[in-house]
């Protein structure tokens, strides 16, 4: 009886394992995603999305090499992470519009205000 409990235990943790595997996002999909809640933001053009989609890949692939680099501390890792976000902006605003950037950035602190408050 203990074995097949132990069997079943082993069988649902590598089904578990699998599941979670295939449900995490690619940084392709996750750029995509994102491009399109700031092109619902900000009412981008199709061709400014192409555009901010390749700048938050770029960003995402960025930060996955900050984050897998183990002879880095955390304190160095947050500031090169600080340095990404503020990258980003700069491409963004590079291809928005002022209006866009301008509400682009009320909408953001308007988020993260409402996450603060959750917290």
């Amino acid at each position: 009886m203990k074995r097949i409990i132990l069997l079943f235990a082993v069988i649902f943790s590598m089904v578990s394992v699998q599941l979670k595997a295939e449900q995490t996002p690619t940084n392709q999909e996750k750029a995509h995603s994102q491009a399109l809640v700031i092109k619902k933001i900000v009412s981008l053009s199709d061709e400014q999305q192409v555009k901010i989609e390749a700048v938050i890949l770029s960003k995402l692939n960025e930060l996955d090499v900050i984050h897998a680099d183990a002879s880095k501390d955390a304190a160095t890792k947050m500031a090169a992470s600080e340095a990404l976000k503020t990258s980003r902006d700069i491409e963004f605003s590079q291809i928005m519009t002022p209006e866009q950037y301008a509400h682009y950035l009320h909408q953001r602190e308007e988020i993260q205000t409402r996450k603060d408050i959750a917290h």
